[in-house]
């Protein structure tokens, strides 16, 4: 199966959820376009169906239902609980199906707006999130479905940094790059992080205030759950306010050791969108990840 993207027609899915949900009386439907790896179905209002658009999302789906049946009730937050997901012997029509959870997406213009007394709050929330989560005990048979960010991982995709990106790069923006990930490497070589079930992509649009109240809610779209650096987690949620770090080590002093590997993996993540658009022939995502630095 081809990691190319997959362009679906709206009549072929509904023809999917009514052959798994018979029951199911399909009366409104709303597509979520934005995403890379997943075409959206809001369904009635109640239901969210998403499907895989490449191989590579095919087998992330998999292992998220996988993880979220059993994170179910764990966290001190709503997560999407998978009632209908393809077994993981059938990737090429995996998709997944569960309750639309209400909510609020925590934006970086509301967060703005919010006073620091605010904004701790909101901070003390998210670090009891995170904390919890990176507690989860790890069971043993996940060590072969999560995928594991070892070293070589990142080295790996430097060198695809290299080959896509910085071709279309201003000399400047290639040597801080090269910079960045040549210490960041040379880090991580002479040291063991730590490993933990982490979200993988822990920013605003997937924290969910309550609808009646400023409060954290949910956390939803867990497509790159894996078992990695804390520290990947904290740099995502950085990125909301400049602020938030400094709120969050103040309530969790045992944030502050990995405040180095937060700058660096912040920096990385418009280059994964460029790289995401260069390998996957995504225009827009190539556009957007590159602007800084071109």
């Amino acid at each position: 199966m081809s990691d190319k993207i997959r362009s679906y027609r709206r009549a072929d899915l509904i023809t999917r959820i009514v052959e798994v949900m018979p029951n199911l009386k399909v009366d409104r439907i709303r597509r979520i376009t934005q995403g890379q790896n997943n075409d959206v179905l809001v369904v009635n209002n109640t239901w969210i169906f998403r499907f895989p658009r490449t191989a590579t999302g095919a087998q992330s789906l998999i292992r998220e239902a996988t993880v979220l049946q059993r994170l179910h009730g764990y966290l001190p937050i709503v997560t999407p609980h998978p009632e209908v997901h393809v077994p993981m012997d059938r990737h090429s029509e995996a998709f997944m199906a569960y309750r639309l959870i209400p909510g609020r997406p925590l934006t970086r213009s509301q967060v703005a707006r919010m006073s620091t007394v605010r904004l701790q709050t909101i901070a003390g929330q998210l670090a009891n999130i995170l904390d919890s989560l990176h507690s989860f005990a790890l069971p043993q048979e996940w060590l072969d479905i999560l995928e594991v960010e070892p070293v070589n991982a990142w080295s790996e995709m430097f060198a695809r940094i290299q080959h896509h990106l910085f071709p279309r790069m201003r000399a400047e923006a290639r040597n801080q790059v090269e910079r960045n990930f040549i210490q960041f490497l040379d880090g991580s070589r002479s040291q063991t992080f730590p490993k933990a079930l982490i979200h993988g992509d822990f920013g605003g649009s997937n924290i969910l205030l309550a609808p009646d109240s400023p409060t954290v809610h949910a956390v939803i779209d867990w497509g790159s759950v894996a078992i990695g650096d804390p520290a990947v987690d904290y740099a995502a949620a950085s990125t909301l306010d400049p602020r938030m770090m400094d709120l969050m080590s103040a309530s969790h002093p045992f944030i502050a050791p990995l405040l180095d590997r937060v700058a660096f993996y912040r920096s990385t993540f418009a280059l994964q969108e460029a790289l995401f658009g260069a390998e996957h022939g995504d225009a827009t995502a190539l556009a957007n990840g590159l602007r800084q630095y071109v």
